[in-house]
């Protein structure tokens, strides 16, 4: 069965701007009835960041999972430090209850 993953900033990131149900995610999720969702997204995130956290997560993604990039504004710099800093990313089930928060190595955005 396939996997919604989703990547991006504030619009797309659990609970903050509308519970998960509600987002355009969640309706999306119900729709394709999918397994569960992978979200990536935080607050302030950059397409740099989004670019590194895609391409070291690329192991995940199946052939017939459903990948979406919530595209942040384009001025949003990535500042890379010498040590990459942890976030949490939010896992979900099919009914959209979170089921886990692992940490992602990621790059943050300007401070």
């Amino acid at each position: 069965m396939s996997k919604l993953y989703i990547f991006g900033d504030s619009y797309s990131t659990p609970g903050f701007c509308v519970e998960p149900k509600d987002s355009w995610w969640g309706l999306l999720a119900n729709k394709l009835n999918i397994e569960g969702v992978e979200n990536f997204s935080w607050p302030g995130n950059n397409i740099d960041s989004i670019a590194h956290i895609i391409v070291a997560n690329a192991n995940l993604f199946n052939q017939d999972d459903y990948i979406v990039i919530g595209v942040p504004p384009i001025e949003r710099l990535t500042v890379f430090e010498n040590d990459a800093t942890s976030k949490l990313y939010t896992k979900f089930d099919n009914k959209l209850h979170e089921v886990a928060k692992p940490q992602v190595p990621c790059h943050g955005g300007l401070k």
